[in-house]
């Protein structure tokens, strides 16, 4: 049995393109505190920098790639209509956003106000 996909009920193309622009300037941002670190940031996984580093790519490239998918993905397949895609995609995306930067801050500067 095949599910019918309905195409009308897509957010507007915004909802899901914040998430895919944000995503990539993650994984820069890992990639130049790579570069930085040098090769002594993969002497432990309990570095600093290394527990930055992977929450940059996990929490920033990662969930933001699949979040934007699953607001693409998820009404034109499932049926599983949002009301306000937009308000949804925007709130969502600056608290991913926000707390990717200062979870990541705080493991690498040792801010413990940064990480509660």
């Amino acid at each position: 049995m095949q599910a019918l996909m309905s195409f009308e009920s897509a957010p507007p193309y915004t909802a899901p393109l914040r998430f895919f622009l944000t995503a990539p300037l993650f994984a820069v941002l890992a990639g130049l505190l790579i570069a930085f670190e040098g090769p002594d940031i993969f002497a432990s996984r309990w570095m600093p920098a290394t527990l930055a580093v992977t929450h940059l790519l996990t929490l920033g490239f990662m969930l933001q790639m699949m979040f934007g998918a699953l607001i693409q993905i998820l009404p034109v397949v499932a049926g599983a209509n949002l009301s306000q895609p937009l308000r949804v995609a925007k709130i969502v995306h600056v608290g991913l956003t926000l707390g990717t930067l200062l979870l990541a801050g705080g493991f690498y500067f040792g801010a413990t106000t940064l990480l509660s």
